[in-house]
């Protein structure tokens, strides 16, 4: 492609092909590549076209490549009525029509409207569609979440302003997808999307929330303007927009449509506490600091979000769904009998599954519960620690401040408390279920064999062993 690049620029020079010319000083465009698609751009008339279909004609001479003129569209910018389509069958192409896609965007539409978001919605149902949601867990969902759905609309989000019907309607699938495991499917959302969405820092799972995520991608923008001085975008928007806008750096021609005008208006909503000297500008304390869109999304962040008092931390040595659920647990958000009937769901007896003695709820199934009572005895013996003794499920998440020693002391400590509360929960499941009969000493046996096996498999002690792990989960510290 450098090769058609030096011929369209030769012509251009020797007068052959008419590029688009700026006027007030602007920069003269005749062509953009990128990898193995080109775009001409040209004045309007039939001299010039024919003279285009003529230099493609010479390059596939000189270099073998031929373009497929049948897979490549005309376009007419202005009142030219029916001479597109005459000028189409003069360079042997089809007639394109606004909108279209190019590069995977919607070029000339007005995506201030949702409908225009249809493409970028359908691609979420597929790739909701492709996946096995039955047989994944809740943490393989939320990181589905964060690492592929929330990503796919990025592309579009890093150019136009989305409208809030549209973000609305993905989020609804995302949220769907993590508590339904599907995106038709309806089941209680058992935490607020708002919380959902929250950092992990102030009592949310980190999801990201799609306006967010516009506004932090459309604001580097306004950072690309100042630093690429040099750059033919830059120069395009200077020319077209002049003058100043509404930021004291950034221009706007409020005449003009596109998605310049949307940024500049939408990055005019929020204020930014940004520094410049004589000759530059930079972003945060130091001069070398680099922009970032995370850095941006922190600052939304800090404005919005109200931090959740809580106690549970994320422990990294158990797998994602155990943190989930102790997350939910806290905020009393599982799905016990006292939770279902407060939720307006017929339940006969609220009494406890496992001891058949007061009602269920999170205090007394990990806390006043006997099995549970039994379990916990075990597992201090276990571990070598005080008794459990809790008033509510915050002195759980804190039981392991009562292990002396450093900071994988109280990590392990930790995380056996987390399996504890998940090794509670399944046996209670399993009887609900699976009408078994769980007994105190299977559940400790399957905190033990977790417990070791996650250390040894998602922490730096890869080199315990059983034998000794069995008897006490810190013996390597």
């Amino acid at each position: 492609m450098e090769v058609f690049s030096c011929i369209v620029s030769k012509a251009c020079e020797l007068g052959e092909l008419k590029d688009l010319r700026a006027f007030d000083g602007g920069p003269a465009i005749s062509h953009l590549l990128y990898a193995d698609d080109a775009l001409i751009l040209g004045e309007w008339s039939r001299g010039n076209i024919e003279n285009t279909a003529r230099l493609l004609r010479v390059f596939y001479i000189c270099s073998g490549l031929k373009i497929k003129l049948k897979k490549s569209s005309l376009f007419g910018i202005g009142d030219v009525g029916e001479e597109v389509a005459i000028m189409a069958r003069t360079l042997g192409c089809r007639v394109g029509e606004f909108p279209f896609d190019y590069l995977g965007i919607k070029v000339g539409a007005k995506t201030n409207k949702s409908c225009h978001w249809d493409s970028v919605i359908d691609t979420i149902k597929r790739r909701l569609a492709s996946w096995k949601a039955n047989s994944l867990s809740m943490g393989g969902r939320l990181t589905l979440i964060k690492s592929v759905l929330a990503s796919l609309p990025v592309y579009y989000l890093s150019l136009y302003k989305a409208p809030n019907k549209a973000t609305d309607q993905m989020e609804k699938l995302m949220r769907n997808f993590l508590w339904a495991g599907s995106s038709e499917d309806k089941k209680l959302s058992w935490v607020a999307w708002d919380t959902v969405t929250k950092s992990k820092e102030n009592g949310g799972l980190g999801v990201s929330r799609l306006k967010d995520v516009n506004f932090a991608i459309l604001a580097k923008w306004a950072w690309r303007f100042q630093i690429q001085k040099d750059s033919v975008w830059r120069k395009v928007v200077e020319m077209v927009h002049g003058g100043r806008g509404r930021w004291d750096f950034l221009p706007l021609n409020c005449r003009f449509n596109g998605c310049w005008n949307s940024i500049v208006k939408v990055l005019a909503r929020r204020s930014f506490k940004g520094k410049s000297s004589k000759d530059i500008w930079y972003w945060g304390e130091e001069v070398n600091d680099v922009f970032s869109v995370a850095a941006v999304k922190l600052l939304i962040q800090d404005e919005v979000e109200i931090s959740r008092e809580q106690l549970m931390r994320w422990e990294s040595w158990i797998p994602i769904k155990i943190n989930i659920f102790i997350w939910r647990a806290e905020m009393d958000r599982i799905p016990t009998k006292a939770t279902l009937i407060r939720r307006r769901i017929d339940i006969q007896d609220g009494s406890c599954y496992l001891c058949d003695f007061g009602d269920e709820d999170v205090m007394h199934l990990f806390i006043g519960c006997g099995f549970s009572f039994g379990v916990w005895s075990a597992v201090g013996r276990w571990c070598n620690i005080m008794p459990l003794m809790a008033f509510e499920f915050k002195d759980v998440l804190g039981y392991h401040e009562q292990v002396s020693g450093g900071k994988w002391a109280k990590k392990v400590v930790r995380g056996v408390v987390m399996i504890t509360c998940w090794a509670t929960w399944k046996a209670r499941n399993d009887k609900v279920f699976r009408g078994s009969n769980p007994r105190v000493v299977d559940v400790v046996a399957w905190i033990k064999s977790w417990s070791f096996l996650w250390l040894k498999g998602r922490s730096k002690f890869s080199d315990i062993v059983w034998n000794e792990g069995v008897l006490n989960p810190m013996y390597m510290l």
